[in-house]
């Protein structure tokens, strides 16, 4: 049977509580690469529950160090330096932190051909830390979406294009995880995220660490705790739970610690699962939302074709062969990702992401 642990904690007293964690689910750490991926979905300060807390972080890193293990932290944003310094990423954890976007492999994930920052690829252990926290289309968002992350740059936004449904959209999600499964998570639920999350609803104390090695066991028992009566209310838990990756009952799990569901925790306005006969407010134009998505997913790099110095770097780091140099830099916009590998590669600064671009088409979008 899966277990997870329950954690009363706060951000001050986390290294005891995180060895404790590795004590119950122990992981050969001895001379491994170990990546360890927080929810860093935008540039916001620990204090908006938009993020997972890097105090956290930072304990779970010096853990693996302990246990002669080398951590790596990261994830992926369209400014990673910006990203990294906002959410007090770097200043925290300085010594583990590395830019996983400047390449990518291709790999075929549920039936699409999905870039994969490198780095990552190359890992021995895998340890997701994901924040607890609402989702207005997933209804939550915890171990089983975090991977998402591991796509560089703008092909996420690309991927909601792809898929052409949530619920095809939710397919990915569980297919991705399943690709390459966390060796450990640890939930941040230090602070939560309650309403129309995962980036700007309400934060909320909830004071607990939620930890496991089976993902979809932790996330059904997130999902009790923030009040859905039934973990397979949550898309992303009924979903893998028919694909064969919950070799257990949901309703039967080996909980031990704290558990308590947390009183009036709000749900996104947006997410249906609940409501029989409600269809989300996305549904009465799903051509236009698709469209919209279509369009944030297919901004270019710009390219400042007097800098190339013809190094080659672009060359290597674009998973899908986009970029040419000869006579001029140019980009083949029928391959092109988005992923933006060639941006965060080149030390020149000849491929540009067009951010007021990005930003219109995100506000339109909602985003």
């Amino acid at each position: 049977m899966a277990k997870v642990i329950i954690k009363k904690a706060n951000y001050e007293n986390l290294s005891q509580i995180i060895q404790e964690i590795f004590e119950v689910f122990p992981i050969d750490l001895h001379s491994k690469n170990v990546f360890i991926k927080p929810n860093l979905v935008r540039p916001a300060v620990p204090e908006k529950a938009a993020t997972t807390h890097p105090a956290l972080v930072k304990a779970i890193a010096e853990e693996v160090k302990r246990g002669g293990g080398r951590p790596w932290i990261g994830d992926n944003g369209i400014d990673i330096q910006t990203l990294y310094e906002v959410t007090e990423m770097e200043k925290t954890c300085a010594p583990y932190m590395v830019n996983i976007s400047k390449e990518a492999k291709l790999f075929e994930i549920g039936g699409y051909r999905v870039p994969i920052s490198s780095f990552f690829v190359d890992m021995d252990i895998f340890i997701n830390v994901p924040k607890l926290k609402t989702h207005q289309l997933a209804g939550m968002t915890c171990c089983l979406k975090n991977p998402f992350g591991l796509i560089p740059g703008n092909f996420k936004s690309r991927m909601h294009a792809l898929s052409g449904h949530a619920k095809k959209l939710t397919e990915f999600f569980v297919d991705l995880y399943r690709w390459r499964i966390p060796d450990l998570n640890v939930v941040d639920g230090i602070l939560g995220m309650e309403g129309d999350g995962p980036s700007f609803g309400t934060p909320r104390e909830v004071g607990r660490i939620i930890a496991g090695k089976d993902g979809i066991a932790v996330d059904a028992v997130c999902a009790r705790m923030i009040g859905f009566e039934n973990p397979r209310n949550i898309k992303l838990i009924d979903l893998a739970e028919k694909k064969g990756l919950g070799q257990f009952d949901l309703n039967h799990l080996q909980v031990e610690g704290p558990f308590e569901v947390i009183g009036n925790f709000v749900h996104p306005s947006t997410y249906t699962a609940n409501i029989p006969g409600k269809k989300s407010p996305f549904a009465p134009d799903l051509e236009k939302y698709l469209q919209g998505w279509n369009q944030l997913g297919r901004v270019m790099p710009v390219c400042n074709e007097a800098l190339c110095t013809r190094c080659e770097d672009c060359l290597s780091a674009c998973p899908s062969e986009a970029i040419g140099i000869e006579p001029q830099p140019k980009i083949d916009p029928e391959k092109c990702l988005s992923c933006f590998c060639c941006v965060e590669v080149c030390k020149e600064k000849v491929f540009i992401i067009p951010m007021q671009e990005l930003q219109e088409r995100r506000i339109r979008m909602g985003m």
